[in-house]
């Protein structure tokens, strides 16, 4: 019989309970080691939590390479109970912040007990789980066993003979077919949980009516796109004009700004530039970031004229903010920094330091032309400090937020 098919038997008529956990016996202290330190332990770790199923906490686990069911109990024991691996055999995992004792890596004897049903026994790993709780990890488990846990009401735990937990599984039927159902969709879980599901850049007002320029890169294929000003909400944007070769992209909204920055024919090497924008916003202040630097070069890498080479410092989430002369003009706008390459992160080549890279102002006027969008020329004169750059900076600059789809 398959183990969905059986599980499913298992689980008939329970799956409409609710858990009530009863207090269990309180924690024995574990053996000590029977065997010597494996290689390696495996990872307990908890990725995504799905929902909660009478009483059980249904989750991903890549350390543990599949879906598990887990319940926590008066003594702060935790059970967690899945599937798992190449072969999606059974574990068991039994964690106690007061299980200090266990050695991680090592192997133990254990018997696991379901009164009524068939029981295991075999070795045990030591392992470590996050807030400091230890515990054992039982693996390779077959089907037989995992059909033992849904149909038995509690289960025992031993090592050395030593009883060091027993506990109730009060609706694991239902536990144990959620973790089925889990294990069916993990690759593709697992899968989205390391695809970024949201992303954030800069962008600047360039017309009275609400347009705003950015970067390609940071809209391309978002399902949702919205603006923000610091300390304002959110509002919709729509995309209307893309140049993915330039890496540019227009966007229309309903805001409207009180400044509006003129762009300038084209830079100098070595003048002053300053950056404003929002990057890295989880970590780094949500309401705005302002550098200052120079223009390095006046081409990108490989020599590409469309671009400018700053020292200015900037982080994800710059992307598509203005690059500013001393005056408040746009000279560029933030499109990448240098990527390290694998001999100098190994120590083998010299870091690149502060090699950042715009594109020019004449390439961002020349789409927005084509897009029916006149840029303002009318430059600032004269040299501001660095203080009001900033406040006029903020004026006219946003944080683009991406939402890309499921």
């Amino acid at each position: 019989m398959s183990r969905l098919a059986m599980l499913s038997l298992a689980a008939a008529g329970l799956l409409g309970q609710q858990v009530a956990l009863a207090a269990p016996a309180a924690p024995a202290a574990p053996a000590a080691p029977a065997a010597p330190a494996a290689a390696k332990a495996p990872a307990l770790t908890v990725d995504q939590v799905l929902g909660e199923v009478d009483g059980w906490v249904i989750g991903l686990s890549g350390g543990l390479g599949g879906c598990f069911a887990g319940a926590s109990y008066d003594d702060d024991t935790m059970l967690w109970m899945g599937l798992g691996g190449a072969q999606e055999r059974g574990f068991i995992v039994l964690t106690n912040a007061a299980w200090d004792q266990i050695q991680v890596g090592r192997t133990y004897d254990m018997r696991v007990n379901t009164p009524g049903q068939a029981g295991w026994r075999g070795k045990a790993v030591g392992i470590y789980r996050a807030n400091d709780e230890k515990g054992f990890l039982v693996s390779d488990l077959k089907d037989e066993m995992m059909g033992a846990l849904a149909r038995s009401e509690s289960i025992e735990f031993l090592v050395d003979n030593r009883v060091i937990a027993q506990l109730p599984l009060t609706a694991s039927p239902s536990a144990i077919a959620h973790v089925i159902k889990c294990q069916a969709e993990f690759p593709k879980l697992m899968a989205d949980l390391k695809t970024p599901k949201s992303s954030t850049g800069t962008g600047f007002f360039v017309a009275w009516g609400g347009q705003i320029l950015t970067n390609h890169h940071v809209v391309d294929k978002c399902k949702v796109l919205e603006v923000v000003r610091p300390g304002s909400p959110a509002v919709p944007a729509r995309l209307i004009a893309v140049d993915p070769a330039n890496d540019l992209a227009l966007l229309q909204t309903s805001l409207r700004t009180r400044e509006l920055p003129a762009f300038v024919p084209r830079a100098r090497i070595g003048q002053g530039v300053y950056v404003y924008g929002f990057p890295l916003t989880q970590r780094l202040a949500s309401t705005g970031n302002f550098t200052t630097g120079g223009v390095s070069a006046m081409a990108g890498i490989g020599d590409d004229t469309s671009r400018l080479q700053i020292s200015a410092p900037v982080q994800p989430g710059n992307s598509g903010g203005p690059v500013l002369d001393q005056n408040g003009n746009v000279v560029g706008v933030v499109v990448a920094v240098l990527s390290t390459t694998k001999e100098e992160k190994a120590g083998e080549r010299p870091l690149p330091q502060n090699a950042n890279f715009a594109i020019k102002s004449a390439a961002a006027a020349t789409f927005l032309e084509a897009n029916g969008i006149e840029p303002n020329t009318k430059v600032r004169p004269k040299p501001l400090e660095t203080t009001a750059l900033a406040d006029l900076a903020r004026e006219f600059t946003v944080r683009v937020e991406c939402d890309l789809p499921h």
